[in-house]
């Protein structure tokens, strides 16, 4: 991915004019502080560089079976580190184009009361905030309990006595638990990077009886 490194945001008018290089005219306090990375005193394209990576370094699984008397228990993990994700649309843009956005930005964005928050002043049609950087780029690594399933098997003695040769009961979920940096924005780690326009995966739970004859 490939955009503009950051350092914070403008708390002063005096930051901007001391700083000089701005991305947009008319900047203000609270407005992104994008890094003039060739120090040709303004903000372009000849600074952006690479920010992020949507191909993960790793990729990782893990199938557990275990057992005990008539106990059985399986799981399966997978995730994948060394991978990012962007912001994008929506998500991205704190309401900027008059449309949906994420409840992480209530009572979080730049006022001269917040100085110390973690998202720009809100703007209305004018994205100078939410060009793409590396504030828009989030870890996407994520490790996921994909599925578990617990089974016991009642004892071949007392099956054989309603004449059958097993009785098996178990419990199942799918997408059970995820742990990944973008659960805070509701994003699933296995979609792809940018605007969030998949439907979620969702868990499901299973109840089941066995009964082989």
């Amino acid at each position: 991915m490939w955009g503009y490194k950051t350092d914070g945001l403008f708390q002063t008018q005096e930051q901007i004019t001391n700083y000089k290089a701005t991305y947009a005219a008319n900047t203000k306090p609270g407005d992104v502080k994008y890094i003039d990375a060739n120090g040709d005193g303004k903000i372009d394209a000849n600074d952006m560089t690479n920010i992020g990576n949507t191909f993960p370094k790793f990729t990782f699984g893990l199938n557990s079976n275990f057992s005990y008397r008539n106990f059985e228990l399986n799981l399966l993990f997978q995730g994948a580190a060394k991978v990012d994700t962007r912001l994008a649309g929506a998500l991205a843009e704190m309401g900027n184009q008059e449309g949906f956005t994420h409840s992480i930005y209530t009572n979080n964005y730049w006022t001269p009361e917040h100085t110390d928050a973690r998202f720009p002043r809100p703007l209305k049609f004018d994205l100078r905030n939410v060009a793409t950087s590396d504030r828009l780029i989030i870890d996407g690594s994520y490790v996921r309990l994909k599925n578990i399933q617990l089974a016991y098997s009642l004892p071949t003695a007392l099956a054989s006595k309603v004449r059958l040769n097993r009785i098996r009961a178990y419990v199942s979920a799918t997408n059970v638990l995820t742990i990944s940096k973008l659960n805070e924005w509701n994003l699933d780690p296995e979609a792809g990077s940018g605007r969030a326009v998949y439907y979620p995966q969702t868990s499901l739970y299973t109840l089941g009886l066995n009964l082989q004859f």
